[in-house]
């Protein structure tokens, strides 16, 4: 299973996320819910939570959702599509864009909201779907993509277009 934690950085009002990887298997879901509810005010419209407890790891996953494209409960985060996990803070504006291109390669959407779009992306275009996207800074810049599998954790920054990879070798046994 692949874990996506995405935010893109901002000074506006927007959901609020959490999240961890904890390799000491010393948190619980009480601990995620009571993080990811500190952030009530980010997103009073909803909340969600993922909590998965390996034998070596647990991963944390939260969510405060603050309902701006998809209304419904289609849109709900955490979300999952295939083997992967997302939670995102931030818009993707031209999200329909990208839909479109990816309808033409046979993806098969069950909401409208641009974070289905980025879980398809990504199992289209790997990381490099992170160049597609243009968020609220009119820019194809500042999306942070955070990858936890049982195998690596990889955590890709994108400044300007370029990308810089940070931890990219494997936090598990």
């Amino acid at each position: 299973m692949l874990y996506i934690y995405c935010e893109l950085y901002l000074n506006i009002a927007m959901c609020g996320i959490s999240g961890f990887i904890d390799l000491k298997n010393s948190s619980s879901n009480s601990i995620l819910q009571k993080m990811t509810d500190t952030l009530y005010h980010r997103g009073p419209d909803g909340s969600g939570y993922e909590f998965i407890k390996k034998k070596d790891y647990q991963i944390g996953l939260g969510h405060r959702r603050l309902s701006i494209i998809d209304l419904s409960e289609t849109g709900k985060q955490p979300m999952q599509f295939e083997h992967l996990r997302i939670t995102f803070n931030g818009e993707i504006y031209n999200y329909e864009e990208i839909r479109k291109e990816l309808l033409g390669f046979k993806h098969q959407f069950i909401g409208q909201s641009d974070t289905e779009v980025i879980l398809h992306a990504f199992i289209q275009w790997g990381v490099a779907c992170v160049e597609k996207f243009i968020g609220p800074t009119g820019a194809r810049t500042d999306i942070r993509i955070s990858l936890a599998s049982a195998s690596f954790v990889t955590l890709v920054v994108h400044i300007f277009g370029s990308p810089r990879y940070l931890f990219p070798y494997s936090f598990f046994p």
